[in-house]
């Protein structure tokens, strides 16, 4: 069933944010995340301005997700998870309690980021149809919302045919020639910073601090989507986390560097400038790149039933966080799009992005 949802331009609510990562911090185990409703929404988004502010250039719950890993040079903290991962890490900051779903609020409340006294500025780019919220994608609990009962969706098509059994991934109807961009808009940019930001914290501000995007990024990007986020980090936090499960039509048949559809995670903050979403082995959120975890070949595996995506492939749910300090203002931006040309859909399910803390004791 779909629900019209409109989205303002700026909001003010509350979201979930390591100085230096440390890769041997364990966070402790904790309760069950919620199940989730199966219920699907859709909803067609008011056209926002793009986003012009001069910045300088990874379930849900109250803890760190997995172990914080090193993914090399550049590196931040990643892990894959499942939808069953809620933690109660012990921590020196107080940290924001997942809060219910509004069902009936902007997509973005989906996140879990709306009843804490944190202030967060939202801004939007998308076009009519490109974001939603999900209760449940398919018939398993594979895609369930790793916190509350709903995830953020975005898509490079309309977000309504995705857990639409019987509409066709691959045949979406490109946005317009307003969602296509030659390069990047602000802040993102696809040019690696060249080196590792936590260890030459000068670097930050002139890159991607994860020297993932420039690779990956090939021919535009087309039906561009973005949600914007800004707010200032509380005492105590030292990293800011998201959970993200990525789902393309372009597999199998256009595995190629000419078409190469991407989902990015972008920080803004005094140690880091850069993507955050990467997979468990430290690969961009890119279907050129990203590993994999569920490639339906044979058209034939049940976490695609009721969906669009039987046949194609998606990535389970991961975990990105990145470094922040206690008192600056950060921005996220969340961010999908087509590469190379506006065919094919790729679609990512957002949820439980939140502050952490501990990293780095």
């Amino acid at each position: 069933m779909l629900r019209g949802l409109t989205v303002p331009a700026i909001l003010a609510i509350a979201v979930p944010g390591c100085s230096a990562l440390n890769p041997d911090f364990q966070p402790q185990d904790g309760a069950t995340a919620s199940s989730g409703s199966a219920s699907t929404t859709g909803t067609d988004a008011d056209v926002d301005e793009q986003p012009t502010a001069g910045l300088d250039t990874s379930s849900g719950g109250d803890s760190p997700l997995g172990t914080a890993g090193s993914t090399g040079e550049g590196s931040i903290a990643t892990s894959t998870t499942d939808a069953d991962v809620t933690g109660t890490g012990d921590c020196a900051c107080a940290l924001i309690e997942p809060c219910p779903d509004d069902v009936g609020g902007p997509p973005h409340t989906a996140l879990g980021v709306d009843c804490a006294d944190v202030p967060v500025q939202v801004s939007v780019y998308a076009a009519p149809g490109a974001l939603g919220v999900m209760g449940q994608l398919g018939t398993t609990a594979a895609f369930l919302p790793t916190e509350g009962s709903l995830s953020l969706v975005m898509g490079t098509g309309d977000v309504s045919r995705l857990d639409d059994a019987g509409a066709d991934c691959t045949q979406g109807e490109p946005f317009g020639r307003q969602y296509d961009f030659p390069i990047l808009p602000a802040p993102l940019i696809a040019v690696d910073a060249g080196g590792d930001c936590l260890r030459r914290p000068q670097l930050a501000g002139f890159g991607d601090c994860s020297n993932t995007i420039e690779e990956q990024f090939t021919g535009g990007a087309f039906d561009y989507t973005d949600v914007w986020l800004t707010t200032t980090v509380p005492d105590g936090a030292d990293a800011v986390a998201v959970d993200y499960a990525f789902l393309t039509a372009e597999y199998p048949d256009y595995i190629d560097p000419d078409w190469n559809d991407m989902f990015v995670v972008w920080l803004e903050s005094e140690q880091w400038t850069g993507n955050i979403a990467l997979d468990g082995q430290g690969n961009a959120i890119a279907i050129d790149s990203v590993q994999l975890d569920y490639m339906d070949d044979d058209s034939d595996l049940a976490v695609f039933e009721g969906t669009c995506m039987v046949g194609h492939g998606a990535t389970g749910w991961n975990t990105g966080s990145g470094p922040v300090v206690a008192g600056e203002e950060i921005t996220v931006v969340l961010a999908l799009w087509d590469g190379g040309d506006p065919g094919l859909d790729a679609y990512a399910l957002v949820d439980g992005l939140r502050w952490e803390c501990g990293a780095c004791l």
